[in-house]
């Protein structure tokens, strides 16, 4: 009723209202409303910021679908004048599978000239060109750009470090070099700031226990990891990883280790 109002006594206040709702959703931490009022502003730059500011993290956590569904609500030309979007863009393409795609605009950014921070971006950039060396099957390059990757972020940065080096592991674990793998998947483990990162690389270095025989270490490994995840209302990405963990820790329970499959049981449900 009072919007209404207003488009007939006063509509120039409309885009006002919208650019204040957005700055106190985003101050209160709900993204999503206060996109949706940057955009009913018809004000795509104030958009931009919010994605710039806050897609990383959905990105790192497994929210892909989010984070797509925001750019598409920006212009095209938008997100190719903006590297930092074109880089988010290029992480989107890469996560859901269109390799094709993900190369094409990795290899634009390579070239462009106008990076922003450049050490930081140049990690970030290499990183998503590792991963998309790994899907293509050349782990060698994927572990050179891995490297390249961790020269240019900063230690600071470490929800990125700690994805780098799971890739970094990855590709390792691929050319059969396990110790080195066990030291990335270490490291991953150590500077991880998010929960997400740091538990996926507990997923690996369990595996990698396991293909080395120590069972006994990969089951308590996998038992603590069961622990710190087990939240009253995990998110549907920690459901997904807390499965993938709990299914690693019944096989290593069954081969020696099943004294610990009650508790881990109960932590679980």
């Amino acid at each position: 009723m009072l919007l209404v109002q207003l488009q007939t006594t006063q509509p120039q206040q409309i885009p006002t209202l919208h650019r204040r709702a957005s700055h106190w959703y985003a101050q209160d931490g709900q993204i999503t409303p206060a996109l949706h009022h940057a955009l009913a502003a018809e004000d795509p730059a104030l958009a931009a910021d919010l994605i710039e500011q806050h897609a990383w993290d959905l990105l790192e956590n497994g929210n892909v679908l989010v984070v797509r569904s925001w750019l598409n609500s920006l212009p095209a030309t938008l997100i190719q004048a903006r590297p930092w979007l074109s880089l988010l863009e290029a992480g989107v393409l890469l996560t859901t599978g269109q390799l094709t795609a993900a190369e094409q605009a990795i290899a634009l950014l390579r070239a462009r000239p106008d990076w922003p921070n450049k050490t930081v971006f140049a990690g970030e950039l290499a990183h998503l060109a590792g991963v998309l060396a790994r899907f293509q099957g050349d782990n060698p390059a994927a572990i050179r750009l891995a490297e390249e990757a961790l020269r240019h972020l900063p230690p600071h940065h470490k929800s990125a470090r700690a994805a780098v080096l799971l890739n970094l592991a990855i590709a390792h674990i691929a050319t059969g070099n396990t110790a080195a793998a066990s030291e990335a998947l270490t490291s991953a483990g150590a500077v991880a700031a998010s929960s997400q990162a740091s538990h996926g690389a507990a997923l690996g270095l369990g595996w990698l226990y396991v293909r080395q025989g120590r069972l006994a270490e990969a089951a308590t490994l996998y038992h603590y990891t069961i622990a710190q995840m087990a939240t009253p209302n995990p998110d549907l990405s920690t459901q997904g990883l807390l499965t993938r963990v709990w299914e690693k820790y019944c096989c290593c329970a069954a081969n020696g280790m099943k004294r610990r499959l009650p508790s881990a049981r109960a932590l679980a449900c």
